[in-house]
């Protein structure tokens, strides 16, 4: 099988570590980089991850020389990105960034194509999610200006806005003025961000605008009404007049002010309050609330924090969560923990949440196990099952290697595979191919990549994340349109890498060597749960790896993807309490 490649010549040493560099600038080229990583890694990806036999896959003699020159660029970029700390919601073209705005604002492509309105400006432009800008809404010759700026993008400046632009809403006579800017999208690629441009009035300054434009009582009126956004129906209301005469009064007004629209008009009286104002900005939204944890005290430096979720006296079940996702427990999973009376003991590894292990051991499988049997001691458990969700599978299976007398089962959910040898190699996905060899083959470079991701996280960029991910299943992007999945997936993460970035690098990296061993001897019974979506490792890997061991059965849940955790909770919870006591 071989690895997928663009078209065009493979990118250059030189382009790669341009992009490295670049994420220092920002998160928006991961992907990019990530991509270009992919191709001009295909030939040694085709080598390490297309053996039939058991033995593990040797790699030519100069093969790994080029990943060599690599980590030099890559560690000192990396080195760079850790100096600046974590930059919280720097992104202002994020859909987290918009949808926490009360202002309606939008995301352009350089064709005029909406890629992202917020509630705000779905409701003030009529759309349903992306679309197209009735030309027709906007003031004379507007939207031919829009689409101008939008078609220069590329040359125009960034952060700085374009233009101002009149748009009168389908369904009030009011004016609302919108500035246009270019940014950068998630891609690394520009965009425009549209956004409304709210003017405060201020009386004081309004009389000091009338002194020095000598204008009238009625004239000042018709100012603030445009400046407000307040209709000129309005104004004729107010005043007991025809809404033709305000018209005519208007006109008059731009004529005298030597400005030609409304928009200019609200442009002249926002840069003449500048001069008489001095404004705080706000910061919108609220930060997300982490998940209340308990804290075991193992000892001096030495901290297991858990959680519970699910019957209060149901089956107990240990529960290592993954990295996406958490200990996420939606209403639907807590909804089928009580009716299979199964209570989740959620713990978390050094590392993640309020974790952590000042001096852990050499061997981080073993540490696992340690703390699982120092945790179900603490809480009089003698045998529990244990569920491995995504990464933390290799950690449920350490402690079924280590623990035998104290793990009944093991149950993995979209489970991570061991990626050194076997034959399930060939049949995992390309992205995850990529991602286990760099953290084992190139660690600098692996490190770059997993900081790279996280940043852009941490920058706003979680659904656009996500949904790229996740891209490939149906019901997962589905499942994440939710607005509850996105707010709880939100305040796992919080709770997750409270900590920083290392946790999770260290994660990957463990992931990436060879954990083979901990199946040795395995005699606990074992389910893999896999959803017929998934990607990373499919149904197609799974399956030949459970036939490597003889106490492992597999299933694939229909209409299931990577989240099959929360999407199918009643298949696997069913099993688990179908399991002897």
């Amino acid at each position: 099988m071989t690895t997928a490649r663009k078209n065009g010549d493979p990118p250059s040493k030189e382009s790669l570590i341009q992009l490295a560099y670049g994420l220092v600038v920002g998160p928006e080229g991961f992907e990019t980089l990530f991509d270009a990583l992919q191709v001009h890694q295909a030939d040694i990806l085709d080598t390490a991850f297309s053996e039939e036999a058991d033995d593990a896959p040797g790699l030519r003699q100069g093969q790994l020389d080029g990943l060599a020159d690599l980590e030099a660029h890559f560690e000192n970029a990396l080195t760079l990105l850790r100096s600046q700390g974590r930059r919280k919601l720097s992104a202002s073209s994020a859909i987290r960034t918009l949808n926490a705005s009360i202002k309606p604002a939008m995301t352009l492509s350089g064709r005029g194509e909406v890629l992202h309105a917020n509630p705000a400006a779905e409701s003030l432009f009529g759309l349903s999610g992306t679309g197209r800008l009735d030309p027709a809404q906007f003031e004379t010759g507007h939207h031919a200006e829009l689409l101008d700026h939008l078609g220069r993008l590329e040359t125009q400046p960034e952060n700085t806005i374009l233009t101002i632009l009149g748009f009168h809403p389908a369904d009030d006579g009011g004016l609302v003025k919108m500035s246009l800017s270019r940014t950068t999208g998630w891609q690394g690629r520009p965009v425009g961000l549209l956004s409304a441009l709210h003017i405060s009035w201020y009386p004081d300054v309004g009389q000091r605008f009338r002194d020095m434009m000598k204008l009238t009582k009625a004239e000042l009126q018709i100012t603030r009404a445009i400046v407000t956004g307040l209709p000129l129906s309005a104004v004729a209301e107010q005043r007991g007049s025809k809404l033709s005469t305000v018209r005519n009064q208007t006109k008059a007004l731009l004529k005298k002010l030597g400005v030609r629209s409304q928009t200019e008009l609200a442009c002249l009286y926002s840069g003449f309050s500048r001069y008489s104002l001095e404004s705080t900005p706000q910061t919108e939204g609220a930060a997300a609330q982490t998940v209340p944890p308990t804290a075991l005290m193992v000892g001096r430096g030495h901290v297991i924090d858990y959680t519970v979720a699910g019957a209060p006296r149901g089956r107990p079940v240990l529960y290592l969560p993954g990295m996406l996702g958490g200990r996420v427990v939606t209403a639907a999973l807590h909804a089928a923990l009580l009716r299979h009376n199964v209570k989740l003991v959620m713990p978390w590894r050094p590392g993640f949440s309020k974790s952590y292990n000042s001096e852990p051991s050499a061997d981080p499988f073993r540490d696992t196990a340690r703390e699982t049997e120092t945790l179900l001691d603490a809480l009089s458990l003698p045998r529990v099952p244990v569920v491995g969700q995504m990464t933390s599978a290799m950690h449920a299976f350490a402690a079924a290697h280590h623990l035998p007398g104290r793990i009944a089962a093991v149950v993995a959910l979209a489970p991570g595979l061991p990626t050194v040898r076997g034959p399930h190699l060939r049949h995992i996905g390309a992205a995850q191919k990529l991602r286990s060899f760099l953290s084992r083959e190139a660690p600098r470079v692996g490190r770059l990549i997993a900081h790279g991701f996280l940043s852009r996280v941490d920058a706003g960029y979680d659904v656009e994340f996500i949904r790229h991910y996740l891209k490939d299943s149906r019901t997962d992007l589905e499942f994440t349109r939710q607005a509850e999945t996105i707010e709880a997936f939100r305040t796992a993460y919080e709770d997750t890498h409270c900590q920083g970035y290392d946790g999770f690098i260290d994660e990957l990296g463990l992931f990436g060597s060879d954990w083979h061993h901990l199946f040795q001897g395995l005699e606990c019974p074992i389910r893999f749960f896999v959803g017929e979506e998934e990607t990373a490792f499919p149904p197609a890997a799974v399956d030949r790896f459970a036939q490597t061991l003889p106490t492992a059965t597999m299933e694939v849940v229909p209409r299931t993807g990577h989240l099959i955790a929360y999407e199918a909770p009643d298949r696997w919870l069913s099993h688990l309490a179908s399991l002897p006591d």
